[in-house]
């Protein structure tokens, strides 16, 4: 969930730079902030479509980097937590959180910009 609200962040930052941008540009300021605080209904359906594809590629994750991703992203531990419950050295657990990291955006590669 940590990665999907990042993500949201990111695209909802990315709109407010390019609103700026269209701004800048000497176009109504007013209809290009408006326009980067709306949701609409596109914008809903793909989060909720990118939310779908996250829940499913965590699911693929195999055991011991799936446990080490989730100990991180959802339980919100540390390292020293992670490496404490599932004996590994904090330096392994922080491996493994990475190479769940790449494995994660190979998969969702495609809900890039």
């Amino acid at each position: 969930m940590r990665i999907l609200q990042n993500l949201c962040i990111d695209r909802l930052r990315g709109a407010q730079r390019h609103a700026r941008c269209i701004c800048d540009d000497d176009v109504s300021e007013e209809l290009a902030c408006v326009h980067a605080g709306v949701v609409t209904p596109e914008r809903m359906f793909f989060r909720g479509q990118l939310g779908s594809a996250v829940a499913e590629a965590v699911g693929t994750l195999p055991p011991r980097l799936k446990s080490a991703f989730c100990l991180r992203f959802v339980d919100d531990l540390g390292y020293d937590e992670i490496s404490r419950r599932l004996v590994i050295t904090p330096a392994n657990a922080r491996k493994r959180i990475e190479q769940a990291r790449r494995f994660l955006r190979a998969r969702l590669g495609g809900y890039s910009d």
